[in-house]
Protein backbone atom coordinates (compact mmCIF):
# COMPACT_ATOMS: atom_id res chain seq x y z
CA UNK A 1 0.00 0.00 0.00
CA UNK A 2 1.49 3.23 -0.94
CA UNK A 3 1.76 6.21 1.58
CA UNK A 4 -1.31 7.94 -0.05
CA UNK A 5 -3.28 4.78 -0.55
CA UNK A 6 -4.08 4.88 3.42
CA UNK A 7 -4.41 8.96 3.63
CA UNK A 8 -8.12 8.70 3.86
CA UNK A 9 -7.91 5.92 6.46
CA UNK A 10 -5.70 8.27 8.37
CA UNK A 11 -8.22 11.21 8.37
CA UNK A 12 -10.99 9.19 9.35
CA UNK A 13 -8.70 8.33 12.65
CA UNK A 14 -7.77 11.91 13.02
CA UNK A 15 -11.58 12.47 12.58
CA UNK A 16 -12.52 10.47 15.38
CA UNK A 17 -10.01 11.69 18.12
CA UNK A 18 -7.28 8.70 16.93
CA UNK A 19 -4.58 10.89 16.30
CA UNK A 20 -2.16 8.58 17.84
CA UNK A 21 -3.19 5.42 15.96
CA UNK A 22 -2.94 7.68 13.14
CA UNK A 23 0.69 8.82 13.78
CA UNK A 24 1.28 5.24 14.40
CA UNK A 25 -0.01 3.81 11.25
CA UNK A 26 1.26 6.55 9.46
CA UNK A 27 4.96 5.12 10.71
CA UNK A 28 4.69 1.68 9.71
CA UNK A 29 3.61 3.17 6.16
CA UNK A 30 6.76 5.08 5.80
CA UNK A 31 8.39 1.80 7.08
CA UNK A 32 6.99 0.03 4.29
CA UNK A 33 4.58 -1.87 6.84
CA UNK A 34 7.67 -3.48 8.13
CA UNK A 35 7.35 -4.12 11.99
CA UNK A 36 11.50 -4.94 11.90
CA UNK A 37 12.51 -1.43 10.27
CA UNK A 38 10.05 0.58 12.29
CA UNK A 39 10.70 -0.54 15.43
CA UNK A 40 15.09 -0.92 14.27
CA UNK A 41 14.79 2.61 13.08
CA UNK A 42 13.93 3.95 16.25
CA UNK A 43 16.46 1.62 18.71
CA UNK A 44 19.23 1.28 15.98
CA UNK A 45 19.43 4.76 15.44
CA UNK A 46 21.26 4.99 18.87
CA UNK A 47 22.62 1.46 19.27
CA UNK A 48 22.85 0.43 15.60
CA UNK A 49 23.46 -3.07 15.09
CA UNK A 50 23.82 -3.70 19.01
CA UNK A 51 23.74 -7.48 19.63
CA UNK A 52 21.61 -8.57 22.27
CA UNK A 53 24.30 -10.59 23.95
CA UNK A 54 25.82 -10.81 27.90
CA UNK A 55 28.79 -9.10 26.55
CA UNK A 56 26.02 -6.20 26.29
CA UNK A 57 24.33 -6.30 29.29
CA UNK A 58 24.77 -3.22 31.52
CA UNK A 59 26.46 -4.07 34.68
CA UNK A 60 24.33 -3.73 37.93
CA UNK A 61 23.26 -4.97 41.25
CA UNK A 62 20.94 -7.85 39.45
CA UNK A 63 22.92 -10.56 37.61
CA UNK A 64 20.14 -12.89 36.37
CA UNK A 65 19.27 -14.39 32.84
CA UNK A 66 17.34 -12.62 30.34
CA UNK A 67 14.23 -14.06 28.21
CA UNK A 68 13.17 -12.08 25.10
CA UNK A 69 9.94 -14.07 24.93
CA UNK A 70 8.20 -14.23 20.96
CA UNK A 71 6.48 -17.07 19.52
CA UNK A 72 6.65 -18.70 15.72
CA UNK A 73 4.12 -18.74 13.84
CA UNK A 74 2.98 -21.81 11.80
CA UNK A 75 2.34 -21.07 8.25
CA UNK A 76 4.57 -18.11 8.29
CA UNK A 77 3.99 -16.10 4.96
CA UNK A 78 7.52 -15.07 3.60
CA UNK A 79 6.54 -13.46 0.66
CA UNK A 80 3.69 -13.23 -1.35
CA UNK A 81 4.47 -16.43 -3.06
CA UNK A 82 6.16 -18.40 -0.35
CA UNK A 83 5.67 -19.57 3.22
CA UNK A 84 7.56 -21.46 5.65
CA UNK A 85 6.31 -24.17 8.08
CA UNK A 86 7.65 -26.00 11.35
CA UNK A 87 8.05 -29.41 12.05
CA UNK A 88 9.45 -31.50 14.94
CA UNK A 89 11.48 -34.43 14.02
CA UNK A 90 9.45 -34.83 11.01
CA UNK A 91 6.41 -34.20 12.74
CA UNK A 92 4.04 -31.14 12.26
CA UNK A 93 3.01 -30.09 15.60
CA UNK A 94 -0.15 -29.35 17.06
CA UNK A 95 0.55 -25.43 18.19
CA UNK A 96 -0.87 -22.90 15.79
CA UNK A 97 2.04 -20.73 17.65
CA UNK A 98 5.27 -22.51 19.07
CA UNK A 99 6.47 -19.84 22.30
CA UNK A 100 10.46 -19.64 21.79
CA UNK A 101 12.80 -17.11 23.25
CA UNK A 102 16.51 -15.60 23.13
CA UNK A 103 18.43 -16.54 26.32
CA UNK A 104 20.85 -14.33 27.56
CA UNK A 105 22.54 -16.19 30.41
CA UNK A 106 23.80 -13.96 33.95
CA UNK A 107 27.22 -12.43 33.20
CA UNK A 108 28.63 -15.17 35.58
CA UNK A 109 28.23 -17.58 33.38
CA UNK A 110 28.84 -15.36 30.35
CA UNK A 111 30.76 -18.38 28.62
CA UNK A 112 27.26 -20.52 27.90
CA UNK A 113 26.57 -17.39 25.64
CA UNK A 114 23.37 -16.12 24.05
CA UNK A 115 20.79 -18.62 22.59
CA UNK A 116 17.54 -19.60 21.20
CA UNK A 117 15.47 -21.68 23.95
CA UNK A 118 11.98 -23.03 23.43
CA UNK A 119 9.86 -24.36 26.34
CA UNK A 120 8.36 -27.67 24.74
CA UNK A 121 10.75 -28.67 22.09
CA UNK A 122 14.37 -28.59 21.37
CA UNK A 123 15.45 -26.08 19.25
CA UNK A 124 17.82 -28.86 17.06
CA UNK A 125 14.63 -31.19 16.98
CA UNK A 126 12.70 -28.53 14.69
CA UNK A 127 12.77 -28.14 10.70
CA UNK A 128 11.82 -25.76 8.63
CA UNK A 129 10.16 -26.15 5.23
CA UNK A 130 9.56 -24.00 2.58
CA UNK A 131 6.48 -23.81 0.58
CA UNK A 132 5.79 -22.45 -3.21
CA UNK A 133 2.38 -22.64 -4.63
CA UNK A 134 1.87 -26.01 -2.12
CA UNK A 135 4.83 -27.64 -2.90
CA UNK A 136 7.78 -27.96 -0.44
CA UNK A 137 10.97 -26.79 -2.15
CA UNK A 138 13.84 -27.25 0.58
CA UNK A 139 13.94 -27.58 4.47
CA UNK A 140 16.53 -26.73 6.86
CA UNK A 141 17.23 -26.82 10.74
CA UNK A 142 15.34 -24.25 12.59
CA UNK A 143 18.33 -23.00 13.69
CA UNK A 144 19.67 -21.54 10.80
CA UNK A 145 16.10 -19.89 10.48
CA UNK A 146 16.58 -17.71 13.81
CA UNK A 147 19.58 -15.30 13.91
CA UNK A 148 20.99 -13.62 16.51
CA UNK A 149 18.77 -10.98 16.99
CA UNK A 150 19.85 -7.46 17.26
CA UNK A 151 18.83 -4.65 20.05
CA UNK A 152 15.92 -3.55 17.14
CA UNK A 153 15.16 -6.47 16.36
CA UNK A 154 14.94 -8.66 19.86
CA UNK A 155 12.34 -5.25 20.48
CA UNK A 156 10.03 -5.82 17.21
CA UNK A 157 9.48 -9.62 18.03
CA UNK A 158 8.84 -9.53 21.54
CA UNK A 159 6.00 -6.41 20.70
CA UNK A 160 4.88 -7.56 17.08
CA UNK A 161 0.87 -7.26 18.21
CA UNK A 162 -0.19 -7.27 14.34
CA UNK A 163 1.95 -10.30 13.66
CA UNK A 164 -0.78 -12.27 13.07
CA UNK A 165 -0.72 -10.67 9.91
CA UNK A 166 2.13 -12.76 8.70
CA UNK A 167 0.84 -16.07 9.70
CA UNK A 168 -1.23 -18.41 7.15
CA UNK A 169 -2.29 -19.94 9.98
CA UNK A 170 -3.66 -17.24 12.13
CA UNK A 171 -5.77 -15.83 9.63
CA UNK A 172 -9.15 -16.93 9.11
CA UNK A 173 -9.88 -16.74 5.53
CA UNK A 174 -9.10 -17.42 2.35
CA UNK A 175 -10.31 -13.89 1.52
CA UNK A 176 -8.44 -12.30 4.79
CA UNK A 177 -5.17 -13.70 3.87
CA UNK A 178 -5.90 -12.67 -0.02
CA UNK A 179 -6.00 -9.13 1.24
CA UNK A 180 -3.04 -9.19 3.32
CA UNK A 181 -1.14 -10.58 0.26
CA UNK A 182 -2.46 -7.36 -1.87
CA UNK A 183 -1.50 -4.92 0.49
CA UNK A 184 1.42 -6.42 1.68
CA UNK A 185 0.98 -6.60 5.30
CA UNK A 186 3.15 -9.75 6.04
CA UNK A 187 5.85 -7.60 7.27
CA UNK A 188 3.90 -6.97 10.64
CA UNK A 189 5.72 -10.24 11.56
CA UNK A 190 9.35 -9.99 12.20
CA UNK A 191 11.50 -12.70 10.07
CA UNK A 192 13.64 -15.12 12.01
CA UNK A 193 16.30 -14.73 9.65
CA UNK A 194 16.83 -11.93 7.29
CA UNK A 195 14.56 -8.83 6.01
CA UNK A 196 14.99 -9.38 1.97
CA UNK A 197 17.27 -6.50 0.59
CA UNK A 198 15.36 -6.08 -2.50
CA UNK A 199 11.50 -6.32 -0.77
CA UNK A 200 12.12 -5.09 3.23
CA UNK A 201 8.17 -6.55 3.96
CA UNK A 202 9.38 -10.14 3.09
CA UNK A 203 12.27 -12.71 4.63
CA UNK A 204 15.30 -14.38 2.80
CA UNK A 205 15.44 -18.00 3.56
CA UNK A 206 15.39 -19.80 5.68
CA UNK A 207 13.45 -17.62 7.98
CA UNK A 208 10.07 -17.70 9.82
CA UNK A 209 8.08 -14.92 11.17
CA UNK A 210 7.97 -14.10 14.91
CA UNK A 211 5.38 -12.39 16.69
CA UNK A 212 4.71 -10.44 20.16
CA UNK A 213 5.16 -13.18 22.69
CA UNK A 214 1.67 -11.90 24.59
CA UNK A 215 -0.32 -14.38 21.90
CA UNK A 216 1.47 -17.54 23.50
CA UNK A 217 1.92 -16.48 26.48
CA UNK A 218 0.85 -13.16 28.15
CA UNK A 219 2.89 -12.33 30.93
CA UNK A 220 6.01 -14.09 29.98
CA UNK A 221 5.70 -16.33 33.55
CA UNK A 222 4.73 -19.22 31.89
CA UNK A 223 7.97 -19.09 30.16
CA UNK A 224 10.00 -18.17 32.83
CA UNK A 225 8.61 -20.89 35.21
CA UNK A 226 9.18 -23.31 32.36
CA UNK A 227 13.28 -22.30 31.95
CA UNK A 228 13.70 -22.18 35.42
CA UNK A 229 11.99 -25.47 35.72
CA UNK A 230 14.31 -27.16 32.73
CA UNK A 231 17.50 -25.58 34.42
CA UNK A 232 16.46 -26.49 38.32
CA UNK A 233 13.85 -29.43 37.95
CA UNK A 234 10.51 -29.83 38.81
CA UNK A 235 10.71 -30.23 42.57
CA UNK A 236 12.80 -26.75 42.90
CA UNK A 237 10.65 -24.07 45.04
CA UNK A 238 10.10 -21.19 42.43
CA UNK A 239 10.07 -17.52 43.54
CA UNK A 240 8.49 -15.34 41.03
CA UNK A 241 7.58 -11.81 41.11
CA UNK A 242 5.27 -9.70 38.45
CA UNK A 243 4.73 -6.41 37.92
Amino acid sequence: MELQGIEPILQVLRSIGLGEQAQMLNAAAVSHFSWELFIGAMLDEYTPQLSVSPANVLPGHLDADLLVCTAISQGSILSTSSYSRVTVDGVAPPETLIPVAWHIPATASQSSGAAWWSPKYRISSMQVTQRRRRRNTRSSGLAEALSSPTVGKAAAMSSAAAGFLGSSSLLNSGLTQLLVDKLNLQGMAVCGGSLSADHPRDCDYPSVRLIDGGFADDSGIATVVAKLQDELGTAATLKVVCL
